[in-house]
């Protein structure tokens, strides 16, 4: 596993390169590598900046990052393609500290998404949202809702944009028994894992080599008949 830290040393660049070979020999299956700088770092995904005695943040993007959102025509819920265009914006204003590399930002950011499908006409009004709220109140850490009810797992099809309706209708009949309304006494939620795509059908994530030894080599008809 990696860990990853940020601090601001307020002492020389000498110091700092001891405390780092102290770290080196804390514990032999410890890892530690250092980057430091006095005036420009990028941590994650935030790229800081030193001015005076001031730090200010923006987004760090890598030379090869090349954007690719999920397209506006995948075969995915479509909730989920609407909340990108939020999403992104919000992370981009709490990344950001100053505003106009904010702006700068944001318009790379409808230029990308327009590139992926999405209508500007979806793509702005988010992005205008994210505008009129005040950055404060977004750096400010909400509380997670505790709910004990159940899921009802699927797999995601077109076809299903109707199931939590169908789900409602039926359950005014588990109601009807107080053995069942003890039991499921709300309808469960509904949420949709990803059907298999082309690549998850063509490419194997892992690799079963127990059998190595006794495999048959060479070129051979494998007897499936679907390759006949």
């Amino acid at each position: 596993s990696f860990d990853f830290f940020f601090c601001v040393w307020t002492g020389t660049v000498d110091e700092l390169h001891q405390y780092f070979i102290l770290n080196i020999y804390f514990h032999d299956t410890i890892k530690f590598t250092m980057d430091h700088s006095s005036n420009k770092i990028n941590f994650l995904d935030v790229l800081i900046t030193k001015t005076g005695t001031k730090l200010s943040t923006s987004v760090y993007v890598k030379p090869t990052d090349t954007h690719q959102y999920l397209h506006a025509t995948s075969c995915h819920r479509s909730i989920y393609k609407t909340s990108i265009p939020y999403g992104q914006a919000v992370r981009l204003k709490l990344i950001c500290s100053n505003e106009t590399d904010l702006q700068e930002k944001l318009k790379g950011l409808e230029t990308w998404l327009l590139e992926r499908g999405y209508r500007s006409e979806r793509v702005r009004p988010e992005i205008q949202r994210v505008n009129n709220v005040e950055r404060n109140s977004l750096l400010i850490k909400k509380p997670k809702r505790i709910d004990d009810n159940l899921t009802l797992v699927l797999t995601f099809h077109p076809a299903l944009c109707k199931v939590f309706e169908i789900i409602k209708t039926a359950h005014r009949h588990v109601l009807k028994s107080d053995l069942l309304s003890k039991v499921l006494p709300k309808p469960p939620r509904v949420a949709y894992q990803n059907a298999k795509s082309l690549k998850d059908k063509l490419v194997r994530s892992k690799l079963y080599l127990e059998d190595r030894e006794h495999m048959k080599r060479g070129n051979f008809p494998c007897g499936n008949k679907l390759c006949h």
